[in-house]
């Protein structure tokens, strides 16, 4: 495989996983859970959280 698409692939997956963070967030999962489930930053989250509003 590419360089060029093992960057894509990674970026896809990391784009995947903010889309079920953000939704996660929506449905009202603690940040810890989603933390400790997705290897996002709390800092990430916060921010994500504090865009639903």
């Amino acid at each position: 495989m590419t360089d060029l698409l093992r960057e894509l692939e990674r970026e896809f997956e990391e784009k995947g996983i903010q889309k079920v963070a953000q939704r996660l967030l929506e449905e009202g999962v603690s940040i810890d859970t989603i933390e400790k489930a997705t290897g996002l930053s709390r800092e990430q989250l916060e921010e994500m959280k504090k865009q639903l509003h």
